[in-house]
């Protein structure tokens, strides 16, 4: 019998929650040891940026993990099984769909700087102290609207893809990959910083 929309979804927030807990402790272990700067975070922002994080988890869609592990957990529970697919094919999949997903980023923060949606974004740039955790500090209002476009790009992506494979990947490479530009590191991609952002970039 196939398990029902809520039993898949909270499957798939089980996992997110699960791979959220191992970014933090592999990134507060980087910082730690890799940190641009010594960091003078008070408590309480990081607070701040904690209860932010917990308020989104009350807004659908919750996190960029439990939104890529359903549709990846959904395309691997129907009932045809996904067609062998080559590496280049996998990677090349895999590349589109974080384009698509990386456009609408770049969308969703033009209008977001715009002077009506100002206010909202505002909230996220208030960290004085830009560390990992600052990821998470977004209004629900902004989350949703960036969720709405995230689930239209996986949702589109689970019927035109070969692999689906590719959606779980997709999922946890734009999660981490949020902790990373906001990480309190001072790394950089060298002459691929035209191309990748990182953490000295977003910075």
């Amino acid at each position: 019998m196939q398990p029902s929309f809520l039993q898949r979804y909270f499957e798939a927030l089980k996992f997110g929650t699960i791979v959220l807990l191992i970014a933090a402790i592999v990134f507060a272990a980087l910082e730690q040891n890799f940190s641009f700067r010594r960091s003078k975070k008070p408590w309480r922002d990081t607070l701040i940026d904690l209860e932010y994080f917990f308020a989104g988890l009350l807004y659908p869609p919750t996190i960029n993990f439990a939104l890529a592990a359903f549709f990846a957990f959904w395309g691997l529970k129907r009932p045809a099984p996904p067609p062998h697919v080559s590496p280049i094919g996998f990677g090349f999949e895999l590349l589109v769909l974080l384009l698509a997903v990386d456009v609408w980023a770049y969308i969703r923060d033009l209008l977001f700087h715009s002077q009506v949606l100002w206010p909202f974004h505002s909230i996220h740039h208030s960290s004085e102290d830009v560390n990992w955790t600052s990821s998470q500090r977004m209004h629900p209002l902004e989350s949703l609207f960036d969720g709405v476009g995230q689930w239209v790009a996986f949702f589109a992506a689970a019927f035109l893809i070969h692999n689906r494979y590719v959606l779980l990947v997709a999922g946890v490479l734009i999660g981490v990959w949020n902790f990373w530009i906001h990480a309190n590191l001072s790394w950089t991609f060298g002459p691929l910083r035209y191309v990748l952002v990182s953490p000295m970039q977003h910075r």
